[in-house]
């Protein structure tokens, strides 16, 4: 996809369209091979993602094609969370500056770059800020590029990348966690993607929080914990069911765990599994649990009963309940 505007762009400035078309064809057979020799065997994993990814752009209300919202997506995005303000008032001045030697290639090579699969990824229904990311590189060239007659202001752009780095990866107490427009209070659903204009933030959609190390008990799980089945209720940032899963892989445990409450026929599963794993509180983006309470109701109502809980860094509690049914 995003090779499809460059390569486009390449054919038709092409002084020998001709050759430039069979050479393309000739990089064609070369690569499809190779590509295929993956593609292939995991193309049905991958459409079931994918029809996964556009039913995630439903839940999650992502703006379409018929909004200017939606076609504002992915500028707004590179804007926001791949430039920030300062960045991206160096771009806007370069380009107003520049705009008679964009025709030149090959600025104007990187302008149709951008352009092309930023339309391209406006067609797709599911929108997200981090599949716009194959497009930092080209538009930091662009960036440097249209400043090439100006040594110091390059030096400045490089300078105030360089810091806003460091503030952004070290942020101090006196740094802002997010300065910015349109965005929503108290955004737990991460509903404020489709529109707000970020100017400067410390934090990734301030989901983690600034680097710390906290104990959320995932350890203290799987020593209790045999092999089997084990379902998983909650879905937050810092405890999930994939992130369980892979520390029962790091330390050679059988475990296979299995999200609940992501619909209605959770409450089938609990027969099938060995434990399940619950929490108090915030249970993660309302629209993957919804069916959350069922769980924990069914949990009551047949008897299971609570083999231990921890408390957790955000003052909540993490449960592990244990299938009555099924021999310890």
């Amino acid at each position: 996809m995003f090779l499809f505007a460059p390569v486009l762009y390449s054919l038709v400035n092409s002084s020998n369209r001709k050759r430039s078309f069979v050479n393309l064809l000739d990089a064609g057979i070369l690569a499809i091979p190779l590509v295929f020799w993956w593609y292939l065997p995991n193309l049905t994993h991958l459409m079931n993602h994918f029809e996964i990814t556009v039913l995630a752009g439903d839940l999650e209300g992502d703006p379409g094609m018929e909004s200017l919202l939606g076609w504002l997506y992915y500028p707004r995005c590179l804007f926001s969370y791949y430039l920030q303000l300062p960045l991206a008032g160096f771009l806007v001045w370069g380009l107003v500056r520049a705009q008679k030697g964009l025709r030149r290639s090959p600025m104007n090579f990187l302008i149709w770059w951008l352009v092309g699969s930023l339309l391209l990824l406006t067609l797709l229904k599911a929108k997200d800020p981090r599949y716009v990311m194959p497009l930092a590189g080209p538009l930091g060239l662009l960036m440097v590029m249209v400043w090439h007659e100006r040594s110091r202001v390059i030096v400045a752009v490089l300078t105030v990348a360089f810091l806003q780095f460091v503030t952004i990866s070290f942020p101090t107490p006196l740094s802002p966690v997010k300065v910015a427009l349109f965005d929503l209070e108290n955004d737990t659903d991460y509903r404020s993607l489709r529109q707000e204009l970020i100017f400067y933030q410390t934090r990734y959609f301030d989901v983690a929080g600034p680097p710390r190390q906290d104990d959320w008990r995932q350890d203290d799980l799987l020593d209790v914990m045999e092999n089997g089945n084990v379902g998983f209720v909650p879905e937050t940032a810092h405890l999930n069911p994939m992130s369980l899963q892979l520390l029962a892989v790091r330390r050679g445990k059988g475990l296979k765990i299995l999200r609940l409450g992501q619909n209605a026929d959770s409450t089938q599963l609990l027969s099938s599994v060995r434990f399940v794993v619950g929490k108090t509180g915030h249970q993660g983006i309302s629209y993957l649990t919804l069916y959350n309470r069922e769980i924990y109701d069914q949990l009551e109502q047949l008897k299971w009963p609570l083999v231990q809980t921890w408390e957790l860094p955000d003052h909540t509690q993490v449960q592990l309940w244990r299938n009555p049914t099924l021999s310890p």
